[in-house]
Formats: C-alpha cells, structure tokens, sequence
C-alpha cells in the first residue's frame, strides 16, 4: 500500500467476513506479515487495512483460499471381473472424492501376479476421467493383473493407493 500524502504507520489483519470483522491489534506497517488462518479446511478470506500517518484508516482489502490439508478418499477400483477372454486389453474404472478443493487428477498403473509385482505399465494420468481402457498390452493366460490408483486434490494432495481385486 502507499499514500502519497502523509504516508501509511500502521496495519491490521482480520480472518472474518461480513461488516463486523474483529480486528488483529495495530501493528506497524510492513510489506508482508506471517498470518495464521482459522482452523479447518474450507474457504479462508483475510481482510487488511492500513492507517496513513495522519490517522485515516484505509477501505477494507480482502483474498480469499481454500485451505485444503485433507487428502483425497482412497480410490475403490473396479477392474474387468475374475477373468478376461482378451490378451491386449484391461478396463478398471474407480471412484473417489475430495469435497475441499476438489479432485485435480487420477493415476493409475498395471502389474502383473500381484500388486507389487511386475510392472507393465507405470503410473499413468487420466486427467479427472475416472476410468480406463488400456490396449496394446501383451497378456499372459492364467497370469493375474491389478491396476492400481491414486488421486490427487487441487491443493496437491495425494490419496492412499487403491487396488483392483485382479483379473
């Protein structure tokens, strides 16, 4: 902030919304400030005013974020059933959900005999689309294959990994 006039003293902060916003103690103007938000996740507005040094205080500037420390739900993985008749192509779909900032992204990977096991493909975006058909694959017969996932919020966040039950 500046004032070309008698030049900006003094600051305040607030974490409140509406008129009637309960105010930090004034403090001497800085350029920046370490603020601490209100607990929980969800949307967060802070409010700023500043006081020039003949005492006039400042209209009210307000930013809102979503604070978002809660990584996604776990994703449920649906593959193709207990077998499958082709030997190139595997199908999953999944569901999962973040109700704070949202889901940002999925990955999902293949491996073969186990969850752990060999890896035919590696991990793989969909974007948001929350289900796959990936061809090309060379399939081996009564050999087991899981697909794994995970989701990733707008804050970053990344869920725990989900796993298929095999095909």
């Amino acid at each position: 902030a500046s004032d070309g006039l008698s030049g900006i003293n003094q600051i305040q902060f607030s974490n409140d919304t509406g008129e009637n916003k309960t105010w930090s103690d004034t403090e001497p103007y800085a350029t920046t400030k370490t603020w601490t938000l209100t607990l929980g996740d969800n949307p967060k507005t802070v409010s700023v005013k500043f006081k020039d040094v003949a005492g006039n205080w400042s209209e009210v500037y307000s930013d809102s974020i979503i604070l978002d420390s809660t990584k996604p739900t776990t994703p449920i993985v649906t593959d193709d059933g207990a077998s499958t008749i082709s030997i190139t192509t595997l199908n999953a779909s999944w569901a999962s959900n973040d109700t704070t900032s949202g889901i940002a992204e999925y990955q999902y990977k293949i491996t073969q005999d186990s969850i752990s096991g060999i890896t035919l493909v590696d991990w793989t975006s969909t974007d948001t689309v929350k289900s796959v058909s990936r061809s090309g694959l060379s399939l081996i017969q009564d050999r087991f294959y899981y697909f794994s996932v995970k989701a990733k919020d707008n804050a970053g966040l990344w869920s725990e990994v989900g796993y298929s039950d095999g095909i």
